[in-house]
């Protein structure tokens, strides 16, 4: 069976569970249009039925060793006074026991991917068009370096390529088109910062007219 990906991350959440029948089972193709692996993204908690996919997967002390060490959220006030420490895996703690951040993440779950033999990564490679048959998919795929395009048929195509994911447009046309985005007045906004003096706990703190700040390792 062929299956095409346009972000490997999405191809160990969603086989993860049969991780150890998944040569035997699938030929898979990873599209990514990067030239390498995504190194960047914010910290994931991995817990509950994710922990239990990452032990079948066989990656778990690897996932442990990469993991930020975060031992909990400290809430303070305006003038960065603390109110209490929240410790990992507390009834209301924001850090879990596996926090690890998402360049991390991706480098564990490439690295398994490619000692496969079933898996095929193609870097610098988007999804053009897909066309829905009676038992298959077509795709057209563009490499982004000589501008050529490749006709390939799958069994499956699995987008993952984020909220506004091309490749879901492609299938099913845009989120204009399905109104599936509500707006709630709320904006978030992710950068990256030196770790500073307060670890190895975050800080949390709730502004006025419900704005909230909040520095994580």
């Amino acid at each position: 069976m062929g299956l095409s990906l346009s972000h490997f991350t999405f191809l160990f959440d969603t086989l993860g569970s049969n991780w150890q029948y998944f040569g035997q089972t699938f030929s898979v193709v990873v599209i990514e249009r990067s030239k390498a692996e995504q190194k960047a993204g914010q910290g994931i908690e991995i817990e509950k039925p994710a922990l239990k996919v990452v032990k079948l997967m066989g990656i778990l002390d690897k996932l442990n060793e990469r993991k930020t060490g975060e031992k909990g959220f400290d809430l303070v006030d305006q003038q960065s006074r603390s109110y209490g420490i929240f410790e990992v895996a507390s009834t209301i703690s924001l850090t879990g026991a596996l926090e690890i951040m998402g360049g991390g993440l991706t480098e564990v779950l490439y690295k398994s991917a490619d000692e496969s033999a079933s898996v095929t990564f193609r870097f610098e490679t988007t999804i053009q068009s897909l066309r829905q048959t009676q038992d298959k998919v077509i795709v057209d795929l563009e490499n982004k370096n000589n501008k050529t395009i490749k006709v390939e048929e799958f069994d499956l195509v699995v987008g993952a390529d984020g909220v506004k994911s091309r490749t879901r447009q492609l299938a099913m046309g845009s989120p204009e088109k399905l109104n599936c985005f509500k707006s709630v007045g709320a904006f978030v906004a992710y950068f990256s910062i030196p770790k500073d003096q307060d670890w190895p706990y975050s800080r949390l703190c709730h502004f006025t007219d419900r704005q909230f700040y909040g520095c994580g390792q």
